[in-house]
């Protein structure tokens, strides 16, 4: 689906659930569209003993978990889009979501707190999210 074609109808679908209350249906688009940036922290910065110990991450693993599926969860695909993003079709397996929930919990919370909130808001909007993408225990 055309980029403009997935905001079109996640549109459509926030305003079908909050027809009445538009503070509603533009805080779901917001938890949405925020979580698509995808993970700022790239470090991890870990207080040991008298020195610091400096652990790096591959943001692009983390993406690749999150902001990667809920594109294909609203249905993007590559079709009009002049820049090539990452696009997971499939769902992850429970060694990934395990991971995933490590990552965000370990490196960077701020970015799960987006994350977790778009996935609750697609599911309630009637989007085809596995329940067990929504387990974000650790």
């Amino acid at each position: 689906m055309r980029f403009e074609d997935a905001l079109e109808e996640l549109l459509k679908r926030a305003k079908k659930k909050y027809p009445l209350n538009p503070d509603a249906r533009n805080m779901s688009l917001w938890s949405i569209l925020t979580a698509l940036r995808g993970p700022d922290q790239t470090t991890l910065t870990v207080q040991k003993n008298a020195g610091k110990v400096v652990i790096t991450m591959d943001p692009d693993k983390l993406k690749e978990l999150t902001t990667s599926r809920i594109r294909s969860i609203i249905g993007l695909d590559h079709n009009g889009l002049a820049v090539k993003v990452g696009i997971r079709s499939k769902p992850l397996t429970d060694e990934e979501i395990a991971h995933r929930n490590r990552l965000m919990n370990r490196f960077d919370k701020h970015f799960a707190t987006h994350f977790i909130a778009a996935m609750k808001e697609l599911k309630g909007l009637g989007y085809d999210v596995p329940d067990k993408e929504l387990d974000f225990a650790t």
